[in-house]
């Protein structure tokens, strides 16, 4: 959540011509079993949903730093593409993008439209932006998913060609060079609406731990330059499921939507199983799938 906040018309010269930022992160980028723990309550959704809103972050007694704790959804990106986007919007600049729009996005037009004002071409142009001040902030081009999801929502991915963008950010990186790079007609990375079937919903354990995320992806891309012929069939492996789970996801959303009898049917047999039942994958789910 962020709110720009412009100073009062009587204010001084110079104060009206400033902008104030407050940047409030939602309780689901950090972890709040401290919280949890002070006042006393379980660990449980419930009493989550008792915390308030964007609560502040605990601190250290003696020193007064703040004990960060990321869940590792995204909150870099999030907070990236949530600033560029309220900046746009309160500098009107929104009005003035040529980004072209990613292709898959046209059919979304209208939802986005209704759900906060902004067209395809707007969020293709807050993208492209964030993207540009995420990697200057990390001092990398990373994969981009992070900030597109934070823009565009769920969704398969398939990053735009990074060479292009790496050269670019070379520095000295100058204002009219960032306007340039956001309306490039190189940002060619693919955005497909993703959502889960209907009654499948995705669990998230808060591990009280975060990760120095640029630290992890660069051992593993070390180990993979350093190992290609062991690194290439574990890519060609993950892609292979990564591409498995999606299509799964996308027939059983068409199977939720065309057929909902024997859909919900199979569900509340399958939800009736024991951990082990649903690991030998019995064939009686097949007979109930076609009743």
């Amino acid at each position: 959540r962020l709110a720009l906040h412009r100073q009062p018309a009587a204010a001084a010269a110079v104060a009206s011509r400033t902008l104030s930022v407050l940047i409030r992160a939602h309780n689901g980028f950090f972890s709040q079993t401290a919280h949890l723990e002070r006042l006393r309550l379980p660990r449980t959704r419930s009493s989550l949903a008792q915390l308030p809103q964007y609560i502040p972050q605990p601190r250290d007694e003696h020193t007064g730093a703040v004990h960060l704790h990321k869940t590792g959804l995204g909150s870099s990106a999030a907070l990236t593409a949530s600033l560029v986007g309220a900046l746009f919007l309160s500098l009107k600049r929104i009005a003035h993008c040529t980004a072209p729009a990613p292709p898959e996005m046209a059919a979304r037009e209208a939802e986005a439209a209704a759900s906060c004002l902004l067209d395809a071409s707007d969020r293709a142009h807050i993208h492209n932006a964030a993207q540009i001040a995420h990697s200057l902030a990390q001092g990398k081009v990373g994969s981009g998913f992070d900030v597109s999801t934070a823009v565009f929502g769920s969704q398969r991915y398939i990053r735009f060609t990074s060479a292009w963008l790496k050269g670019a950010l070379a520095p000295p990186v100058t204002s009219a060079r960032v306007t340039e790079m956001c309306g490039s007609a190189q940002w060619n990375s693919s955005v497909q609406p993703l959502a889960l079937p209907a009654r499948l919903h995705l669990a998230l354990a808060d591990v009280h731990a975060g990760s120095n995320t640029p630290s992890m992806v660069g051992r593993v891309l070390r180990w993979k330059a350093e190992h290609p012929q062991q690194a290439e069939p574990v890519w060609e492996k993950l892609s292979s499921l990564c591409d498995g789970v999606h299509a799964s996801l996308c027939s059983l959303r068409e199977e939720s939507t065309g057929r909902s009898d024997a859909y919900n049917r199979a569900l509340d047999a399958f939800c009736q199983c024991s951990a082990d039942t649903v690991r030998t994958r019995d064939n009686r789910w097949d007979a109930v799938w076609h009743q």
